[in-house]
């Protein structure tokens, strides 16, 4: 029995010593954990200086808060689980050189933790990606008198997100093996049919998400072009144009999260399946998730809306609408109603 322990332990470690000469692997992991680690840095910066959501009703606003977290979470999960396996293969493995086993491996008493916290963080976009799209979809249907519902909407869209994302990842770690040793932090065999199911229930939320996004776009777009008919009231102007600047914010988001999710959802699974040697195929789970890269991308497309915000709002000052003019037609104003006033009193 002890034998079969060291032949498996020796095997792992080669295993890991191996992967650890895999450059491609190494340099995928890098680039996420710096992403992850540049996107926390500049997310609360574009929060603070972004004014998007100030007009979005409070249901939308609390929503994309619970994104905005679990954005976070899935990045602080990302340089803790890849960072780890980054560290163990390159600095770990230089300073142990003499040691026995260099690339120490994980045991999934550890690695199954911390595995979940990115997976929550990722999942959890999705599914907040889903409350938002009921949200905007209840906006559309009542924008009449939408204005006037209250934020409940919102806290227990987001409440539902966390405990079904969180219950995602309970199943997986009930289900996952203990005191195994593996020579990346993933998800054991055992537990790994369940995160695969996770990862293809997303893909299809993704889709989802994606093609009911552009139609609500659309919709209150269109409605929007026509909102001059006297028989709607403001009530239904103002919930047009706030669905329409949410959507529009939403929208490019959930494609850029697509783009990155199809490759984690949909062809990850299909040569994770089609593998059968276990090295292969957690070297290609290192390779091929770039859900990461969303941590990164959020707050570019948020600075790229903000500029495109400030480029609209420049081009009205230059038009004399707003800003600098103003205080000319202020005065104008003035020498109006005083010349109003003077052919006034010429008639009395």
């Amino acid at each position: 029995m002890g034998n079969s322990n060291n032949t498996y332990n020796a095997e792992i470690c080669a295993t890991g010593i191996l992967m650890s000469k895999d450059h491609w692997l190494i340099f995928a992991l890098c680039v996420k954990v710096v992403l992850c680690i540049l996107g926390v840095v500049i997310l609360p910066i574009v929060l603070i200086k972004e004014k998007l959501s100030a007009l979005f009703h409070r249901n939308a606003r609390c929503i994309f808060r619970c994104h905005i977290c679990f954005v976070i979470v899935g990045a602080f999960g990302t340089v803790v689980n890849d960072g780890l396996d980054l560290l163990r293969m390159t600095a770990f493995k230089w300073w142990s050189s003499n040691a026995t086993c260099p690339v120490f491996p994980m045991s999934s008493n550890v690695a199954v933790p911390l595995r979940l916290i990115k997976i929550f963080g990722m999942s959890g976009i999705v599914h907040a990606f889903v409350a938002c799209v009921l949200e905007r979809i209840y906006a559309t249907l009542i924008a009449q008198t939408y204005e006037w519902v209250n934020d409940k909407i919102g806290v227990i869209l987001s409440v539902m997100t966390v405990l079904t994302t969180a219950g995602c990842c309970l199943v997986i770690g009930l289900f996952s093996d203990k005191n195994m040793l593996m020579p990346m932090t993933v998800i054991p065999p055992s537990g790994l049919k369940y995160s695969l199911m996770v990862l293809y229930v997303d893909g299809y939320l993704e889709l989802f998400i994606v093609i009911v996004f552009g139609v609500l776009w659309t919709l209150n777009y269109c409605r929007g072009r026509t909102n001059n008919h006297i028989q709607n009231s403001l009530s239904f102007k103002f919930q047009t144009q706030e669905n329409v600047a949410a959507t529009s914010l939403f929208f490019p988001l959930a494609v850029l999260h697509a783009i990155f999710q199809i490759s984690t959802s949909v062809i990850m699974p299909l040569f994770l399946f089609a593998e059968t040697d276990q090295v292969k195929r957690t070297r290609l789970v290192g390779l091929l998730e770039l859900g990461p890269f969303y941590n990164f991308a959020l707050p570019v497309v948020m600075l790229w809306r903000i500029r495109a915000k400030q480029r609209k709002i420049d081009r009205l000052m230059a038009s004399n609408l707003i800003g600098k003019f103003s205080t000319g037609r202020s005065d104008a104003d003035k020498l109006k109603r005083k010349h109003f006033e003077m052919l006034e009193n010429m008639f009395k």
